[in-house]
C-alpha cells in the first residue's frame, strides 16, 4: 500500500506517464520514524523516504530542506531528486556505496572538500535569522523529549552537557558565525554517507 502522495511525488519529478513505468516498489527499511522505499522507474533505481509521525519532532524539515537543496546545486549531493518540508525525500539509489572507510585518505580529504564547501558557502543575514539554531537549546529539547521514556538524562549526560555548553561559549566569545555550520554538518554527514 502505498499513499496517493508518495505516487504523485514519483510521477511529477520522474516524469511518468504511466503506472506501468514503476516495475517495482520494495522497502528497504521501516524504522521508528521513517520508511524507505527503493523504487525502480524506466529501470532506473531510486530511494524515498516516506516521513513518519515522530521524525517531526526531531529534525527541522524546513532546515533539511535547505541544506540537502543547497548540497545538490553547490554539488556536493549529485543524487538528490525532490525534497519538501513534509519530509518526503527522493534520490537516485547508489549501487555498490559503502561506509566512509576512516582508513583512507583520499575518502576522508574527499570529505572534508565537500564539508568545506558548504561551509564557505555566504548566507544572508535574513536566511542567517531564518534558519537560527541554538545547539544547547535544542539538545535540551530533544533530552526532554527522550525523558518521558527514559531516566533523568539531564542527570546522566550532565558531564557532557557541561562540556559542550563551554564550547558553545567559547565560540560565542570569538564571535564566530556558527548558525549554516552547525546546522549544516550533520546533514552533510548524513547525506555524503548515504543516510536517507
Amino acid at each position: 500500500s502505498v499513499s496517493s502522495e508518495i505516487v504523485e511525488n514519483i510521477y511529477r519529478e520522474l516524469n511518468c506517464k504511466s503506472v506501468d513505468e514503476i516495475s517495482s516498489v520494495d522497502v528497504l527499511e521501516a524504522g521508528h520514524s521513517n520508511i524507505t522505499f527503493k523504487v525502480t522507474v524506466n529501470d532506473k533505481e531510486y530511494v524515498y523516504r516516506y516521513p513518519g509521525v515522530s521524525g517531526k519532532n526531531i529534525v527541522s524539515r524546513k532546515k533539511e530542506t535547505f541544506v540537502n537543496t543547497l548540497a545538490k546545486e553547490l554539488g556536493i549531493d549529485k543524487t538528490l531528486v525532490y525534497i519538501d518540508e513534509k519530509g518526503h525525500k527522493l534520490s537516485e539509489f547508489v549501487k555498490n556505496a559503502h561506509p566512509l572507510n576512516k582508513e583512507k585518505d583520499e575518502e576522508l580529504k574527499s570529505l572534508a572538500q565537500r564539508v568545506r564547501k558548504l561551509h564557505d558557502y555566504e548566507v544572508s543575514s535574513e536566511k542567517q535569522a531564518e534558519l537560527a539554531f541554538d545547539p544547547i537549546a535544542e539538545a535540551d529539547r530533544l533530552l526532554n523529549l527522550a525523558c518521558s521514556n527514559k531516566d533523568n538524562l539531564f542527570e546522566i549526560f550532565s558531564k557532557t552537557r557541561e562540556a559542550v555548553q563551554e564550547i558553545s561559549k567559547t565560540l560565542e566569545t570569538k564571535g564566530k558565525n556558527i548558525i549554516l555550520r552547525t546546522l549544516s554538518i550533520g546533514n552533510l554527514l548524513r547525506i555524503l554517507l548515504g543516510i536517507r
